[in-house]
């Protein structure tokens, strides 16, 4: 079964005002007000292992569902395949009543819900998965939705390709930057950073980030696009920020602290998919290597052996089936613990498909409200020919990641 709270709050900023809707019909925000402490209700009662009970409620939440008008239907479409019609899949079949649990499933399915991995591991579905329409749709979502799969049979790179000879040459601004400068004065970082070894430094930084900024994947902060007015607007608004400013905020701060970094937007194979996520990749001159790091989730990754890892590392390992470790305080919010098989498996090996970065890794990259100049760089599969042009920060293509992941220039 899947999470419904989080789900139904996401709603809540994505779903259109319908404040022409005839009077007989429900507002989407009223009916996010009234579905919430149903679904709710429902996770208490599965939980409780009272499946009728918790069943009742996503019922409720159809009926409520049904009364909306057309164009909000549309725009909640989603959340009930997530929320609501897989979890009616998986209530029916725990109580071994197949041919209501395959009715919810087809229709999970026809409306979008595409979690492939998390069925695989579903125990909820046992009671159907020898049912022959259950595994004929598993087949037909695995080209799509295996997430590893796809990238292992579609996302090879060519490494060292001769192409790079055309392709810019990458800059890291310097901590003498005079925007830089006023960054690490601002938020006095070499207190927050403290007098440790490199990667301490960074985890400093990268804590504090996570830990005084929250994220809110849903909103697009009004503000410029620069570590000190992302902060500010937090603290005025007490609005929290999508991953891409927290990813900003950041790299601003390791550059200030005269590290080489940069903001790496992660995307999936389906350009039509509207989700992506953006972390940061760190140079540590000790280790020799970019690292990853999530401010979303004060996340970083290590190998079986406690050895951290890089984008290009995980990539790989992800493709060759080798040990991933999370690690153990890797959070949302300091709300949500992250599980490797969620965090690593799931989401980031959807969003692992191409990756792009901006050539010059400087303050205020980039701003809603005017041209930066900032041209970019994407590292995509060969044969994969979207130029992801509702990308439109997208200026270069590479298939090579020797070239992507090059060590900076000092």
């Amino acid at each position: 079964m899947k999470k419904t709270i989080l789900l139904f709050a996401t709603a809540m900023l994505c779903s259109l005002s319908t404040m022409f809707a005839q009077s007989t019909l429900l507002s989407s925000e009223e009916f996010i007000k009234k579905a919430q402490p149903l679904a709710v209700l429902g996770e208490q009662k599965y939980n409780e292992k009272d499946y009728n009970a918790s069943i009742k409620c996503y019922l409720d939440v159809i009926d409520l569902y049904q009364n909306l008008s057309e164009s909000d239907q549309k725009n909640l479409t989603g959340l009930m395949s997530n929320s609501v019609y897989y979890n009616l899949t998986c209530l029916y079949s725990l109580l071994n009543q197949k041919k209501n649990a395959m009715t919810y499933f087809e229709k999970s399915i026809a409306t979008g819900y595409k979690q492939y991995n998390h069925m695989l591991q579903d125990t909820d579905l046992d009671n159907i998965r020898n049912n022959k329409r259950f595994q004929a749709l598993m087949d037909s979502l695995r080209e799509e939705c295996d997430y590893i799969h796809l990238l292992k049979t579609r996302g090879t790179f060519a490494p060292n390709a001769t192409e790079t000879a055309d392709l810019p040459t990458f800059e890291y601004a310097k901590p003498d930057d005079r925007n830089l400068q006023l960054v690490k004065s601002y938020f006095n970082l070499d207190s927050i950073a403290g007098n440790g070894n490199e990667w301490s430094k960074v985890l400093n930084l990268l804590n504090f980030v996570h830990n005084n900024i929250p994220h809110n994947g849903g909103n697009y902060a009004t503000c410029e696009f620069d570590a000190i007015d992302i902060y500010n607007y937090n603290k005025y608004t007490g609005k929290g920020v999508n991953c891409r400013h927290l990813a900003i905020t950041l790299n601003e701060m390791l550059l200030a602290m005269d590290f080489s970094s940069r903001y790496v937007t992660c995307m999936p194979y389906d350009v039509n998919d509207g989700d992506c996520h953006v972390i940061n990749s760190v140079w540590i001159d000790s280790l020799q290597k970019w690292v990853w790091i999530d401010p979303t989730f004060d996340a970083y990754v290590m190998d079986e052996n406690g050895n951290l890892l890089g984008l290009e590392d995980v990539r790989n390992r992800l493709i060759n089936d080798q040990p991933l470790v999370l690690n153990e305080n890797a959070n949302w919010n300091n709300q949500r613990k992250q599980t490797k098989e969620a965090y690593l498996d799931s989401y980031m090996a959807k969003n692992l498909f191409c990756l792009e970065v901006a050539v010059n890794s400087r303050f205020n990259a980039e701003s809603q409200y005017r041209n930066t100049g900032t041209d970019y760089v994407t590292l995509r599969p060969v044969g994969y020919e979207s130029n992801f042009q509702n990308r439109q920060r997208m200026k270069y293509n590479t298939n090579d990641p020797t070239y992507f992941w090059q060590a900076p220039k000092k």
